[in-house]
C-alpha cells in the first residue's frame, strides 16, 4: 500500500517486496498545466499585399522559425515539406501551419512533411571534447536517406556560442533532380553549371559509397519518341561518363533514357507554372506567352537520380550486390 506523491510530475511506489529487499517505482507523470509550452503565432510583415497566397504562407510560417523547403499542390490538399524549426513541440508546429494558411486564404487542407522532425542526435561531445581552434567534421546519417557531413569551427571564438546547423537529408526513396542539370535545345552537351552540380553529387556517391543510382535523363516534347529517347539516353551517358572520369566506379552508375515519357511536376511558383501542374503537352499547348512556354520546356530537359534500393555497392570486389530483404 504504499504510494507517495513527490509533487504533481512524480510518483513513486512500491514495485516489489523480497525479504529485505524493496523495489520503488518511480514515474513522471507529465502535467499538462507544467509541461505544455506556449506560443504565440506572429504574423509576417508584408510590403506587397498583392503577392499570392503561396507566397503569403511560406512568409507566414517562416516568420514563425520554420523553414519551407518544397510546396506541392493537389486538387483537394497541399503539401509542405518543412527543413527547419525552432519548436521541439509538433503541436505548435501544427498550431502555426494553421494560422498561416487561414492568414494567407488558403482553404485547403495542408499536409506536412518534416524531413527533421523527431530527429535525435547521439554524440559524444562534452565541455573537455570541444577544444579552441579546431574543426570538426560531423557525419550525418538516418535510415532511408542519403548521409551527408558538414564542418563546424572553434577556431576564432573567443566566448560561448550557440552553433546551429540546418541539415536537410534527401530521401532514397524518391527522384532527386539535380539541379542546373539542363540542356540547350537538341544538345546532349554539358553545359559548366551542370559540371558544377555533377561534382556535388560526386560528392554525395563519395559520403555514400555503398550506394548505386541510376541517373535518368529526360526530353521536352518537340520531337518524335524514338529521337527524344535517343537524345535523353546520351544525355544520361554523357553524365555517368564524366562521373566515372573522376573517379566514380561504373558498376555504381546506371544511365538510363526516359524520352518525354515523364513531364515536369512542378514544386514551386514560376510565372504561370503553377504548384501541381503538369508540364505535358496539353498544359503547354494551353500558355500563350512564349517565355512561359519555353520555360515548361526547360523544366522538362533535366537529368533526376534514384537510388537503387535492391542492390548495393561491394567496394573489395567491385561488383553490385543484391541486397539481402
Amino acid at each position: 500500500g504504499l504510494d507517495y506523491f513527490i509533487n504533481d510530475n512524480l510518483s513513486v511506489g512500491l514495485f516489489s517486496e523480497k525479504d529485505n529487499h524493496i523495489s520503488l517505482k518511480f514515474v513522471y507523470k507529465q502535467n499538462p498545466k507544467i509541461s505544455k509550452p506556449k506560443y504565440k503565432y506572429q504574423k509576417a510583415k508584408l510590403e506587397n499585399d498583392n503577392i499570392d497566397k503561396y507566397t503569403k504562407l511560406v512568409k507566414n510560417i517562416e516568420n514563425n522559425g520554420i523553414g519551407v523547403n518544397k510546396i506541392i499542390e493537389s486538387a483537394d490538399a497541399i503539401g509542405l515539406e518543412l527543413t527547419q524549426f525552432t519548436h521541439s513541440n509538433l503541436d505548435i508546429i501544427e498550431e502555426i501551419i494553421s494560422s498561416a494558411s487561414i492568414d494567407s486564404g488558403l482553404n485547403k487542407d495542408i499536409k506536412t512533411d518534416l524531413r527533421i522532425a523527431d530527429l535525435q542526435a547521439k554524440t559524444d561531445f562534452d565541455e573537455d571534447f570541444i577544444k579552441e581552434n579546431v574543426s570538426y567534421n560531423l557525419v550525418v546519417t538516418s535510415e532511408g536517406y542519403l548521409s551527408t557531413n558538414f564542418t563546424q569551427s572553434t577556431i576564432g571564438v573567443k566566448e560561448s556560442v550557440n552553433m546551429v546547423q540546418d541539415i536537410v537529408l534527401e530521401a532514397t526513396l524518391k527522384e532527386i533532380v539535380l539541379p542546373k542539370i539542363e540542356y540547350d535545345y537538341n544538345s546532349a552537351e554539358l553545359r559548366k553549371e551542370s559540371k558544377d552540380a555533377l561534382n556535388s553529387l560526386i560528392d554525395v556517391l563519395i559520403e555514400n559509397p555503398n550506394v548505386v543510382i541510376q541517373l535518368r535523363s529526360h526530353t521536352d516534347n518537340r520531337a518524335g519518341d524514338d529521337f527524344n529517347m535517343e537524345l535523353s539516353q546520351r544525355r544520361a551517358q554523357i553524365c555517368v561518363d564524366y562521373m566515372v572520369a573522376k573517379g566514380i566506379a561504373p558498376m555504381r552508375l546506371i544511365a538510363k533514357g526516359m524520352g518525354e515519357n515523364e513531364p515536369f511536376v512542378m514544386d514551386v511558383k514560376d510565372g504561370k507554372l503553377r504548384p501541381g501542374a503538369i508540364l505535358n503537352e496539353t498544359f503547354i499547348d494551353k500558355l500563350k506567352r512564349k517565355k512561359d512556354i519555353e520555360k515548361a520546356h526547360q523544366y522538362n530537359r533535366r537529368t533526376d537520380f534514384k537510388v537503387v534500393l535492391d542492390s548495393f555497392y561491394d567496394a573489395e570486389s567491385d561488383r553490385v550486390l543484391p541486397k539481402k530483404k
